[in-house]
């Protein structure tokens, strides 16, 4: 039984000119109200219409989960004045939420099929997380994110882009259009400032995730210091502009990744073992031909999960995370790379929790 009642309501989803979103247009735009509830999670609509034939579809493009180009979610909290709570690109967004909820709803499915190039009308969503979804009832509720004005320095800011062209998604040719877009929030009933007045105030741990588009500096990647590193989102290219999804690692046979911190070499595993890992847990595997349900753009993608260690069932453990705060100096994380290809890219998308002290995470 939830300790708090969830709530929902929907908004349009409009341009910064009061226009539905389209290829090439306008930013949007959209401003959360403070008030007494924490929020739990974004989930995004479009309904769109494939008006001439696409062409160029392929599993290795980001396809029409880039319908949203770029979001994310600015907010003032316990972390930082104007900070992102979010910022990352949707075909990453759908890839990350795959994992996380461990499946995919049924729209979106067929939507993220790159077959799926005939005209018609279909449907899209994607969920911007806040609360963490991985931890259940009561601690779940932690990482919601307070509203109230005692908590808040200031309106949440949702913002969305679209791609400038559709060559962008890794389509050659053809055309769409959004007819609408629409918003729902899900917020978790909680009211802070009555708790803190009753002396039982319910804790709050911030989190950031960021994606980063980082060029390799002798096949190493820095990942940015400070907070708890929770998981690490790896996406994998085979040309520069990281549009064409497939392993960049040199040699099939030899080469691979490690995940060190500090002087300790924690994990290691190459682009097929990666995926195969993830298809184990997730609930629906993608389907890389056919015509009917695919999953997401999950090709050459991998999520490293230090906190929900996934090959021992539900256990979460919270003392896997790596504390990247400066003051703890001797201990950086990078992702290295034994050999790459000439053209391999990665893409990191890093989960973090900026607390210092995570005892609230665990029940304390």
């Amino acid at each position: 039984m939830a300790l708090f009642d969830q709530t929902k309501s929907v908004s349009p989803l409009l341009t910064v000119a009061g226009a539905v979103p389209a290829i090439g247009g306008q930013p949007c735009r959209l401003v959360i109200p403070r008030q007494s509830r924490r929020l739990q999670k974004i989930r995004v609509h479009f309904r769109f219409s494939i008006t001439t034939a696409l062409t160029g579809g392929s599993p290795i493009i980001p396809g029409l989960s880039g319908l949203i180009n770029t979001v994310s979610l600015t907010v003032s909290d316990a972390a930082g004045s104007n900070r992102r709570f979010l910022d990352m690109r949707g075909s990453t967004l759908q890839v990350l939420m795959r994992r996380w909820e461990q499946t995919a709803d049924r729209y979106s499915q067929l939507s993220c099929n790159p077959n799926l190039t005939t005209v018609g009308s279909y449907d899209i969503f994607w969920t911007i997380p806040v609360r963490y979804p991985i931890i259940d009832d009561p601690i779940g509720y932690r990482t919601s994110m307070p509203l109230d004005e005692n908590f808040a320095n200031a309106d949440p800011v949702l913002e969305i882009t679209t791609p400038a062209l559709i060559t962008e998604m890794g389509y050659t040719g053809g055309a769409l259009s959004v007819t609408f877009a629409r918003v729902t929030f899900y917020f978790d009933e909680i009211n802070d400032a009555a708790l803190l007045k009753a002396g039982k105030p319910l804790a709050y741990i911030p989190q950031e995730i960021k994606t980063l588009d980082l060029d390799p500096n002798a096949n190493t990647w820095n990942l940015e210091r400070g907070g708890w590193l929770a998981g690490i989102l790896i996406e994998e290219f085979t040309n520069t502009a990281r549009t064409n999804r497939g392993s960049a690692l040199a040699g099939a046979q030899s080469d691979y990744y490690t995940l060190r911190y500090g002087r300790r070499d924690l994990r290691q595993w190459y682009t097929e073992e990666g995926v195969a890992d993830d298809d184990n847990w997730v609930v629906s595997p993608p389907m890389a031909t056919g015509t009917a349900y695919y999953s997401g753009p999950d090709f050459a993608c991998h999520l490293v999960d230090l906190l929900a260690p996934r090959t021992q069932g539900g256990i979460f453990s919270g003392v896997s995370a790596l504390n990247l705060y400066t003051d703890n100096a001797g201990d950086s994380a990078q992702i290295v790379a034994t050999a790459l290809s000439a053209n391999g890219r990665i893409r990191l998308t890093t989960h973090k929790f900026l607390a210092p002290d995570l005892s609230a995470l665990f029940g304390g």
